[in-house]
């Protein structure tokens, strides 16, 4: 009897051990939707005390998540998805890596209004709710603005009726790129740019379509300064650059050769300039002109 006793006693010690473990955990999600703010007081869970986290999300809910306590760095509690197994099903529980550097847990289908439960003893987290029909945006996230590759800035693009994706601006620079696909509404998206292989914009790219991806992929990498409009299309997955105006030269040296580009922007081939208007680059200037 009294081995009975001390059994019971050994395990009402471990089980009240169990639940300290978590008395104090706060945990939160974080993700695309909330521009990866890992400690969004409106994104916090509901501790229950036996190691399940319940949190009922408001609105729609799609794209790549975590949950954290509030950090990036905290063992067990940078909770994220185990690498080509990280795609939630509704319903369904995923086995989640509670010490996930880098992967995330990816909400492939849009739910509406969810309730995320995680079990953290199990290392599962089930997400339930109406699957939802969301509108999405496209952004480009790019330097071509600042000229400065450390300094990355989104930029809206406008959709137009034959479903391509535009932005235009006078005063591109030298610099790199690539798109985001974004619940509209949400602080940010899912990440694409080019084909590996595809992703270098020259004054020889006008007009030439490369192909986007969202995986296996490289920056686009633009050399292109001036006048131009970039165009997206989704459902190709394709991106081009048109309608492009070089940009006024401040440079010095007025004996260097002249150099002439069409009204596309595209360089022509040094001595063979047929008729037609170019614009024209030579050391410090630039200007338009009439070849007959």
């Amino acid at each position: 009897m009294k081995k009975l006793f001390t059994l019971l006693l050994l395990l009402v010690a471990t089980a009240s051990s169990a639940l300290a473990e978590y008395e104090n955990v706060e945990l939160y999600l974080t993700g695309t939707f909330n521009g990866w703010n890992v400690k969004d007081a409106n994104q916090k869970f509901t501790n229950n005390g036996d190691g399940t986290f319940t949190l009922k999300f408001k609105g729609t809910l799609v794209g790549d998540v975590k949950i954290t306590n509030g950090a990036w760095d905290q063992t067990d509690y940078n909770i994220g998805g185990w690498y080509d197994y990280n795609t939630v099903v509704l319903g369904t529980p995923l086995n989640v890596d509670l010490n996930s550097k880098g992967t995330n847990i990816y909400i492939k289908d849009a739910v509406e209004n969810p309730t995320l439960v995680l079990n953290h003893k199990d290392k599962q987290l089930t997400v339930t709710g109406q699957e939802a029909k969301p509108e999405y945006v496209w952004k480009l996230h790019t330097s071509t603005f600042t000229g400065d590759n450390t300094k990355w800035e989104p930029v809206d693009m406008t959709e137009e009726a034959d479903g391509t994706w535009t932005c235009y601006s006078k005063e591109w620079k030298k610099g790199e790129f690539g798109l985001k696909k974004c619940l509209k509404g949400a602080a940010d998206g899912s990440w694409f740019s080019a084909k590996k292989g595809e992703g270098t914009i020259d004054d020889s790219s006008i007009n030439v379509k490369k192909s986007v991806a969202d995986s296996d992929n490289e920056n686009f990498k633009s050399s292109l300064e001036g006048e131009a409009t970039l165009v997206f299309d989704p459902a190709k997955m394709q991106l081009w650059v048109r309608d492009f105006t070089v940009a006024v030269s401040d440079l010095a040296g007025e004996s260097a050769p002249a150099v002439y580009y069409n009204m596309q922007g595209v360089r022509m081939p040094q001595g063979a300039v047929a008729p037609g208007i170019y614009v024209v680059k030579q050391g410090g200037k630039t200007s338009k002109v009439l070849v007959k």
